[in-house]
């Protein structure tokens, strides 16, 4: 009888250990799998005043985000191609949010942007999962001018604890923001190309800020980056500003 008492004894403290180890083997949604989402961003075209449809395109160069299961920031982001489309590969199973920044057509956002989402679920590994269209609204003030706004990106690349200073060049493929007026948020953006040089065509008439994000050397920003911007204002049609370096640091 003892025996048998040890044997059920045993039996429990095993499956009582195991359940965490087995819990701790379950894998969230995230990088590291074998699955893809794909897609097209979609846009439709505005009036100022979004009374009048002046066209429907796919957008190329417009940035589609990546969140992972319940994340509240996006952990992946892709530039679309001249045709459109995006693709996030090496996923694992779960669930995942896509979004991209639509015009806000309601009037409710200060930024007079919002996110549109698509929710998708990855419930097998080798798979691809095409969402199709991801659509979103723009307006034709941001991208109905004839002027331009162009400058270059300089790095000063040091060490980690910036003690040293590695090197200094025109850095290819940085992320370049260009702000509307008082606007929250960016308006437009787009990457360097091989000699640092970014241009914002198309622009209207207005004030406009310009900006890179370089890291903190100071330590004194919590989350150690910053944005160094320039400021320009377009007074016509047919301008095109030459902006000093956006110097930042890495």
């Amino acid at each position: 009888m003892k025996k048998r008492r040890c044997f059920y004894s045993f039996l429990l403290l095993a499956m009582v250990f195991a359940v965490p180890g087995w819990m701790s083997c379950a894998k969230e949604a995230g990088s590291g799998g074998t699955s893809e989402i794909r897609g097209r961003l979609k846009v439709i075209e505005y009036s100022d005043d979004f009374s009048q449809v002046r066209a429907e395109y796919y957008a190329q160069g417009e940035d589609v985000f990546l969140v992972y299961g319940d994340d509240e920031i996006y952990s992946d982001d892709f530039e679309t191609s001249p045709e459109g489309y995006f693709s996030f590969k090496y996923l694992r199973k779960g669930k995942y949010r896509l979004y991209a920044y639509s015009a806000d057509s309601g009037g409710n956002s200060p930024s007079g942007s919002v996110p549109q989402y698509a929710e998708v679920e990855v419930t097998k590994n080798n798979s691809v999962t095409d969402i199709g269209d991801l659509t979103i609204l723009m307006t034709s003030r941001y991208n109905s001018g004839t002027s331009s706004i162009s400058g270059r990106v300089y790095v000063r690349d040091y060490t980690p604890d910036f003690s040293v200073l590695l090197g200094q060049y025109y850095i290819y493929d940085e992320d370049v923001f260009l702000v509307h007026g008082d606007h929250q948020y960016y308006s437009d953006d787009l990457k360097t190309d091989v000699d640092g040089w970014y241009s914002f065509t198309r622009v209207p008439p207005g004030e406009y800020t310009v900006y890179a994000v370089s890291k903190d050397s100071t330590g004194t920003i919590p989350s150690g980056y910053y944005p160094v911007e320039k400021q320009v204002v377009i007074t016509g049609n047919y301008q095109h500003m030459i902006l000093d370096d956006i110097v930042i640091l890495k």
